[in-house]
């Protein structure tokens, strides 16, 4: 390769060249009549597309919370009122158990769902009833759901 340049440059300083001209596909061509000659980069090897951000798995669930009647009568519902789920969150911790990640609202039916980077976490409902609440660890998948449920004692007897 270093010859063909060395050439191509002889060339041009000896004759002076009659037209030069550069391809898209790196190519060289020198025309001095009565001669043309073309040199040509080897192409390169694409680079491969890198990516930075995994897709996200998600983690959903359904948060079971009572009793909310002293006395359960058969034949006698005691709905679970809905200001019960929308007064918590879910807490998602990091692997470490300590770092909040994010805080999750929970619908009026007792369900949750959030997507998150691959990883360990750990999900705990706040408040929780009668103590702090269990922290419940979850491993997230790329473009996987996990299910996590809850169940809450209100300590309503």
């Amino acid at each position: 390769m270093k010859k063909n340049i060395i050439f191509i440059v002889l060339i041009i300083v000896i004759f002076g060249a009659y037209h030069i001209s550069q391809k898209e596909n790196k190519s060289t061509t020198i025309i001095y009549p009565p001669v043309t000659l073309t040199t040509t980069t080897p192409p390169t090897e694409p680079k491969p597309t890198v990516n930075p951000t995994p897709a996200k798995g998600t983690v959903a669930g359904h948060i079971n919370i009572g009793p909310f009647c002293g006395v359960i009568r058969e034949g006698k519902d005691c709905p679970v009122p809905p200001e019960a789920y929308s007064s918590r969150k879910v807490l998602v911790y990091a692997s470490n158990e300590t770092t909040i990640k994010d805080r999750v609202s929970i619908d009026t039916k007792g369900d949750y769902k959030v997507a998150l980077l691959p990883g360990t976490y750990f999900l705990q409902v706040e408040p929780a009833g009668i103590g702090p609440g269990e922290k419940k660890k979850v491993v997230i998948i790329s473009s996987k759901t996990s299910t996590v449920d809850f169940d809450i004692d209100t300590g309503i007897r």
